[in-house]
C-alpha cells in the first residue's frame, strides 16, 4: 500500500511538473505575440530597422554552434554566407510577380514591422534551450524566423500547415458527408475527395473527424464513430476515402443529413456534450432524388441541430455547373449554412480554406467578447525536417484588436525538441495526451444572421438576401500613409535579387571549373615569380 501511494505521488508530481513546463512555454510565446501585436499597431510610425531582404548572417554562427548540424544552420559546401536570411517568402508568392510592387503593400508591411521583433525572437530562442525555431507566419505568406538559416527557395506556404490552421481556427468536431449517388460521377467525386483530404490534413489531434457516404442509404467510412485527428487516424481515413466509389443509386439528402447528425449525436453522448464547434461538410452534385420538399428538409436539419450540444455549421460544397446551385441555395440559407460552389476550374485551396477561415473569424470575435486575448495550441510530436529529432510546435494567433471582429494578421510559433519535456511523463502516450488536453479549449464560434452574410460577401460566395441593410466588408488593417519601402540586395527592387539571396546550393561543375582555373592561375603566378626572382638577382662569378 505504501509503495502504491509512493508511485501514485510520483506520477502526480511528474504530471504537475510537465504542466508547469508547458505553461511556461505558453506564457513566453504569448509575451512574444503581445510584443508583435504592439509593433503591428505602431507600424506606421516605424522605419524598417534593416535592409529587410538584404541577406544577413545575423545569428548564423550561434545557430551553428548550438545545433551542430551537418545541413541546416551550417552552410552547405560552397554557399556564401550572404545566402542566409531571416525572411522567407514561399515560392508560390515569388512566382506570382516579377517585381517588388507585385507582392503587395500588405506583404511588404508585414515584413517591415516584424523586423523589430528580431531581438525578441533571438532572446526567446536563447532562453528556451529546447527551441529549434521561432517563426512569425504572416497572413500574407511572409515568414520571419530565428535562427537565421540558408534561404529556402522551395519553401512551402506555412499558412496551409496544420499548426497555423489549428491555431487560427481552434478545436472542431467535423463530419464530412459524401454524396456517392449516380450523378456524382468519378470526376466530381475525385474533386470532392481532394478537397476533403486537404481539410483532413489541416486538422490536428485537438480535432475529431468522421466521414459518411450516402446515396439511398448511408454508411460511416472508417470505423463506427468519430476519430481523433491524429496522424495515424488521418492516414486511415484518407485511405478509406480513396477506396469508396460512386453508387448506381440516386441520392437522398435526408439520408445524408440523418447519417451525419447521428454520428455527431453519438459523439456528443460519448463525450458528455463537449461544447466544441460542430461542423458538417456536405459534398454533393446538387441533385436530391428524395421526395422531401426543401422546407421539410430545412425543418429536419434545424430540429437535429437543436438537439446537439453545439449546433453544427453546415458547409454545402456543390460540385457541378451553375444550374445545380439553386437546388442547394435555398436549403443553405434556411439552415444558416455556407454554400461553396466548386468546378474543375476552381482554386481548390481557396475552397477548402473556407471552413478554417470561418472559424478563424468567428472565433476571434467570440474570444474578444470573452476577454480571452490568446488561444494556444500544440501539435502532435513529429520528426523535424531540420534536425533528426522528434519535436512539437506551439502556436498562437496574433490579432489587430483595433477592429471588430479582431483581424488575425498571422501566427507565432515555436518548434521545440521533446526529449526534455517527455521525461516528465511515464509513457509517451500520456505526454501526447497532455499536449492535446492543453490545446483543447473549446470556445463556441458562431455567427449571427448578418455576420454570416458579411462572411459570404467576404469570401465571394452567394449571399442570402437577409434583412441586414447594406453589408460592410470586414475592417482590415489600414494601410499606412507612406507604404514601406524594402531594400533588396541591389536596392532596385527586382525579384531576381531575392532569388540570388535564396540560393541553397551551387553548381558543382561550375565550382569545379572555378577551382581548377584558380589553381592553374596560382601555379602560373608562382612559376613566373620564381623565374623572375632567379634571373633578376645578380649572378655571382665562379671562382677561377
Amino acid at each position: 500500500l505504501v509503495l502504491l501511494l509512493f508511485l501514485s505521488f510520483t506520477v502526480s508530481a511528474s504530471k504537475s511538473t510537465l504542466q508547469t513546463k508547458l505553461e511556461h512555454k505558453e506564457t513566453e510565446l504569448i509575451k512574444v505575440a503581445e510584443t508583435l501585436e504592439l509593433l503591428q499597431r505602431q507600424r506606421c510610425n516605424t522605419t524598417c530597422l534593416d535592409q529587410i531582404l538584404a541577406c544577413r548572417t545575423g545569428n548564423f554562427y550561434e545557430c551553428e554552434e548550438r545545433m551542430n548540424l551537418e545541413h541546416g544552420c551550417r552552410p552547405f559546401f560552397g554557399i556564401n554566407l550572404a545566402h542566409v536570411s531571416n525572411v522567407i517568402i514561399p515560392k508560390t508568392i515569388l512566382e506570382s510577380g516579377v517585381n517588388l510592387d507585385s507582392l503587395g503593400v500588405s506583404l511588404k508591411d508585414a515584413i517591415c514591422f516584424s523586423s523589430s521583433i528580431q531581438d525578441t525572437f533571438l532572446e526567446t530562442w536563447k532562453m528556451e534551450h529546447d527551441a529549434i525555431l521561432i517563426n512569425f507566419v504572416s497572413n500574407t505568406g511572409a515568414i520571419r524566423r530565428v535562427p537565421t538559416l540558408p534561404m529556402e527557395c522551395e519553401h512551402s506556404d506555412d499558412r496551409l500547415s496544420s499548426f497555423y490552421l489549428s491555431a487560427a481556427s481552434g478545436p472542431k468536431e467535423l463530419v464530412i458527408a459524401f454524396d456517392r449517388g449516380s450523378l456524382m460521377d468519378n470526376s466530381k467525386l475525385k474533386l470532392a475527395k481532394n478537397i476533403a483530404k486537404h481539410v483532413i490534413n489541416g486538422l490536428t489531434f485537438v480535432d475529431f473527424v468522421g466521414v459518411v457516404a450516402f446515396s439511398k442509404t448511408g454508411m460511416v467510412i472508417e470505423g463506427k464513430t468519430m476519430l481523433k485527428a491524429t496522424e495515424e487516424n488521418k492516414r486511415k481515413i484518407i485511405n478509406a476515402i480513396d477506396r469508396f466509389n460512386p453508387s448506381t443509386e440516386n441520392s437522398s439528402f435526408y439520408i445524408g443529413f440523418e447519417t451525419a447528425f447521428d454520428l455527431l449525436e453519438e459523439y456528443d453522448l460519448e463525450n458528455f456534450n463537449s461544447n466544441c464547434n460542430h461542423a458538417i461538410m456536405f459534398m454533393t452534385a446538387g441533385y436530391d432524388s428524395g421526395k422531401i420538399r426543401d422546407n421539410t428538409l430545412i425543418n429536419y436539419i434545424q430540429i437535429r441541430n437543436s438537439q446537439l450540444s453545439s449546433p453544427a455549421t453546415i458547409f454545402y460544397y456543390v460540385l457541378g455547373t451553375n444550374d445545380t446551385i439553386p437546388n442547394l441555395q435555398n436549403i443553405s440559407c434556411g439552415t444558416g449554412g455556407i454554400l461553396v460552389p466548386v468546378d474543375q476550374t476552381s482554386d481548390i485551396t481557396d475552397k477548402w480554406l473556407t471552413l478554417f477561415e470561418y472559424y478563424a473569424i468567428s472565433g476571434a470575435a467570440n474570444l474578444s467578447i470573452a476577454n480571452i486575448s490568446h488561444r494556444v495550441s500544440w501539435v502532435e510530436p513529429y520528426d523535424h525536417s531540420l534536425i533528426d529529432i522528434q519535436a512539437t510546435t506551439l502556436a498562437t494567433p496574433v490579432y489587430d484588436y483595433s477592429v471588430f471582429p479582431p483581424s488575425m494578421f498571422g501566427v507565432v510559433s515555436l518548434d521545440l525538441t521533446i526529449d526534455e519535456l517527455k521525461k516528465y511523463s511515464d509513457r509517451f502516450d500520456q505526454f501526447v495526451d497532455t499536449l492535446s488536453e492543453r490545446s483543447r479549449h473549446c470556445y463556441r464560434s458562431s455567427m449571427g444572421l448578418c455576420d454570416l452574410e458579411t462572411f459570404r460577401l467576404y469570401r465571394g460566395l452567394k449571399i442570402c438576401n437577409s434583412p441586414c441593410g447594406p453589408l460592410k466588408p470586414y475592417s482590415s488593417d489600414a494601410t499606412c500613409p507612406t507604404p514601406p519601402v524594402l531594400s533588396w540586395m541591389n536596392g532596385e527592387g527586382e525579384i531576381e535579387d531575392l532569388t540570388r539571396c535564396c540560393l541553397a546550393t551551387v553548381d558543382i561543375k561550375v565550382l569545379g571549373y572555378t577551382l581548377g582555373f584558380g589553381i592553374l592561375a596560382v601555379s602560373v603566378l608562382v612559376a613566373v615569380f620564381s623565374y623572375w626572382r632567379f634571373w633578376s638577382r645578380p649572378q655571382k662569378e665562379l671562382p677561377t
